[in-house]
């Protein structure tokens, strides 16, 4: 009796995850899309020659930290990832 009501918990947990990690999947294309058109765009701002030199000292400080940021955001997906592989492995 326990047996079905655990597979059923277990079933509904794991499209739940399937479900979220979709969802994260697609918003983190969606924020490193953006911040891609970000760094393109700073960047170009910053080399053209219609910017003042007063501002081309900031346009090119937010790029590095758009940079940054990217990476960041790419790292941190790196290490979900490798999470969700060692729990795959542990339920093996």
């Amino acid at each position: 009796m326990d047996e079905p009501e655990e597979d059923s918990l277990t079933e509904l947990a794991d499209q739940t995850e399937k479900r979220y990690s979709s969802f994260r999947k697609g918003e983190r294309k969606q924020m490193i899309d953006t911040l891609h058109d970000l760094i393109e765009e700073s960047g170009k701002r910053a080399t053209s020659q219609y910017t003042p030199s007063k501002e081309r000292v900031r346009w090119v400080k937010l790029t590095g930290q758009l940079i940054w940021y990217k990476d960041h955001v790419l790292r941190n997906y790196d290490f979900e990832r490798m999470a969700i592989e060692v729990q795959q492995l542990k339920k093996r």
